[in-house]
């Protein structure tokens, strides 16, 4: 199937949606989650200089996905799968501490596993092929 640059498969829609979500729910638990107890400036400033870049490269990852640059969903794609292992201990501490956010974490995860599952259908993966010539 032919798709013009325009066009872009609703799978790649959805799952752009999808990933905007998490990163919204993401930030809304950051501070929900952590309020600021630090009374030490260069740990507070580091670690809002932190979330604000982790949060930056999201949103130009997010919207490159949704231009069209396969590196970009690699990109993603990749980061998502060295995440995974990694956040199994953040899991299960957030759980023990607030299950609520537990819960929160493993929708994220979800979401962004089925972002993923639609970014690389076929329907998709012909769209961003396209999108190269």
């Amino acid at each position: 199937m032919e798709y013009n640059k325009e066009s872009r498969p609703k799978t790649v829609d959805i799952a752009v949606n999808l990933l905007y979500g998490t990163l919204g729910i993401g930030m809304l638990r950051v501070f929900w989650e952590n309020p600021v107890q630090q009374t030490n400036k260069l740990v507070v400033g580091f670690s809002v200089f932190i979330t604000i870049f982790v949060f930056a490269f999201m949103v130009l990852l997010i919207f490159k996905i949704g231009k069209g640059r396969n590196w970009a969903r690699v990109t993603f794609l990749i980061l998502f799968v060295i995440g995974i292992p990694l956040s199994v201990p953040v899991l299960l501490l957030t759980f023990s501490k607030n299950p609520f956010f537990g819960i929160i974490n493993i929708i994220q995860i979800l979401l962004q596993l089925a972002a993923m599952v639609l970014l690389f259908q076929k329907r998709s993966s012909d769209w961003y092929k396209n999108m190269k010539r």
